[in-house]
């Protein structure tokens, strides 16, 4: 998530579809870093005018993650698939079309 910070977001969103976890809700998440740049910026000569697409995504912070997934990855099993933190099942996904979540 540090080498990349374009993509840290959506790696969060991607841990968060598939553990369950909620990055902000459990204060895995920090400011931006430093000197990241999204969307439209304030310089006349870049021409890019499109807005952040994940703005509303929190900026995961990379040590509590790995601690939170130390604490946690023993409920999952190696080749199982997830959706929310549970194995994907038709059960399971109309459970997160009804919840939202």
């Amino acid at each position: 998530m540090e080498a990349a910070p374009n993509l840290a977001r959506v790696a969060g969103e991607a841990l968060s579809l598939i553990t369950g976890v909620d990055i902000a809700y459990k204060e895995l998440d920090r400011d931006a870093p430093d000197n990241f740049e999204a969307g439209p910026t304030e310089h006349p000569e870049d021409e890019d005018v499109s807005m952040d697409p994940d703005e509303h995504l929190p900026w995961p912070n990379p040590g509590p993650i790995m601690a939170w997934w130390d604490a946690n990855s023993g409920w999952f099993r190696t080749r199982t698939r997830y959706l929310a933190g549970q194995p994907i099942s038709e059960a399971q996904c109309h459970r997160v079309l009804e919840t939202g979540s």
